[in-house]
């Protein structure tokens, strides 16, 4: 005779199979198997390789750091020995020994900064700029073009050939529009934008440094030539802001650098040679900066 085990509530059941009542069946579980987990397996160990780099990299720069700081502590305490003991040699010793002493000093400077030590800082400090630099950092900090994110994070896989800024910008922070002025700069012609703008490059530029560069790059002179160009055109010369919009905008572009606003004195640009020609000007005072 043939049986059929079920489970049922703890207990197994023995039943014979030409007693089977359909009705009377019960299933052990209703529930579904467990989903595979392997694409989030493969997706955390495919995401290992970016963290890793990204870890190397601050353990990098803070070993570098480290080190730098020991080195310096131990020149600093090998030359405080060597000066006390030129001078202890000196004052025993007499005239005659002192010419001695000042010239075995020298040699023993000249042996210590061609130690590998010193060798290896001279090569680090190369390193690290070159790791750090990139085309977008020409004409830092007032000319180069915006940080770069992915760099703040910690990597950055374009390197070298990024087209943003890998340094710094401590000394001149991103400046961002609210709500407010955003809708400001949208409502604004380029009249509006391009006398704002116009006026305070000139005084970033003289604030700043570079103001006889920028007279050479002719960055100026092209916006002053646009600016009196839509002067002399009725329609483009009148401003569609209000007073208090207006002093706003002037408050918000007195932030920003001078690349700021040499994007914003061409974000309502129609003529494109126009706009070929400043953007032209501004990578030359770039690379008269950088040099």
């Amino acid at each position: 005779m043939q049986f059929r085990l079920t489970c049922q509530r703890t207990f197994i059941h023995a039943e014979g199979l030409e007693d089977e009542d359909v009705s009377t069946c019960q299933r052990r579980t209703q529930s579904a198997p467990p989903e595979d987990r392997s694409t989030e397996r493969s997706t955390y160990v495919s995401a290992l390789a970016s963290r890793a780099d990204q870890l190397h990299f601050w353990l990098r720069k803070r070993g570098e750091r480290h080190t730098k700081e020991e080195k310096d502590e131990k020149e600093s305490q090998a030359e405080s020995e060597s000066e006390q003991n030129s001078g202890d040699v000196s004052t025993r010793a007499g005239d005659s020994s002192s010419s001695r002493t000042s010239n075995a000093s020298k040699s023993f400077s000249s042996l210590f900064s061609h130690s590998p030590s010193a060798a290896s800082e001279s090569q680090s400090e190369p390193e690290t700029f070159q790791a750090e630099f990139s085309l977008g950092s020409l004409g830092h900090p007032e000319v180069c073009h915006r940080p770069c994110v992915n760099f703040a994070k910690g990597f950055c896989a374009a390197g070298s050939s990024c087209d943003y800024c890998h340094l710094s910008h401590v000394e001149t922070p991103l400046v961002t529009a609210n709500k407010e002025l955003r809708v400001i700069l949208q409502q604004a012609t380029e009249f509006d934008l391009l006398s704002i703008a116009v006026k305070h490059a000139w005084t970033r530029a003289a604030d700043k440094g570079f103001l006889e560069k920028a007279k050479e790059a002719k960055v100026l002179t092209l916006l002053e030539e646009r600016l009196q160009a839509l002067v002399t055109l009725e329609t483009d010369s009148t401003s569609s802001l209000s007073q208090k919009h207006q002093g706003k905008l002037d408050r918000f572009m007195a932030k920003m650098p001078f690349s700021g606003l040499m994007g914003l004195a061409l974000r309502k640009s129609q003529d494109g040679s126009h706009t070929a020609m400043v953007k032209a000007a501004v990578d030359s005072l770039r690379s008269n900066l950088s040099q």
